[in-house]
């Protein structure tokens, strides 16, 4: 045996790589860690989106009873459905001269209903009291529903004195004992 043959035999036993059953054992694992992870990032991601736009119509009504107030104005400042309240909302002003100051486009994944005691209302109108100027309606009723069901479903209230509430609890109006369904758009 020369040098050389015995550097070839060195070198070759020194690089080493994966068998082919290492191989299939480490993928194996990562597909069933991936097929583990998927489900709940998809959960994750439609409660947050949740979470989103309940606080954007959070803010929107709260926004339109503290420039009603602000103005103290008898004809009021409406947050109104763009065409049905699935649809998204719009915060303007009905006095002369007022502009629209914000506007929501719900996700196509989501849906939204409103129910009040009477009818389903085209438009909420807080006066410069802060109260609905059209508070013998009763409680709005505002759920928030996707693909997770009425388990999942979020609500926002706004009462006849104009407070508004958001349920903590999903699947729960904001009493946190009856429970919100889910239908309808």
């Amino acid at each position: 045996m020369n040098l050389m043959t015995i550097r070839l035999c060195n070198s070759t036993r020194k690089l080493r790589g994966f068998t082919m059953i290492e191989l299939i054992v480490t993928m194996s694992v990562a597909a069933i860690l991936v097929a583990i992870a998927a489900p709940a990032f998809v959960s994750s991601a439609q409660g947050a989106r949740r979470r989103a736009e309940v606080s954007d119509l959070v803010v929107a009504l709260t926004s339109a009873r503290s420039e009603a107030v602000k103005q103290n104005t008898s004809t009021g400042v409406s947050v109104t459905a763009n065409g049905t309240w699935g649809q998204g909302w719009t915060v303007c002003c009905t006095l002369a001269g007022a502009q629209v100051t914000s506007a929501r486009a719900l996700d196509s994944r989501s849906s939204m209903t409103a129910v009040q005691v009477t009818n389903t209302p085209v438009s909420i109108t807080f006066i410069g009291s802060g109260t609905q100027l059209k508070a013998t309606l009763g409680t709005l009723l505002f759920t928030f529903c996707d693909a997770r069901g009425a388990a999942a479903a979020s609500a926002v209230e706004v009462n006849p004195s104009g407070q508004i509430a958001g349920g903590a609890k999903p699947g729960f109006r904001v009493d946190q004992t009856t429970a919100l369904t889910c239908g309808g758009g």
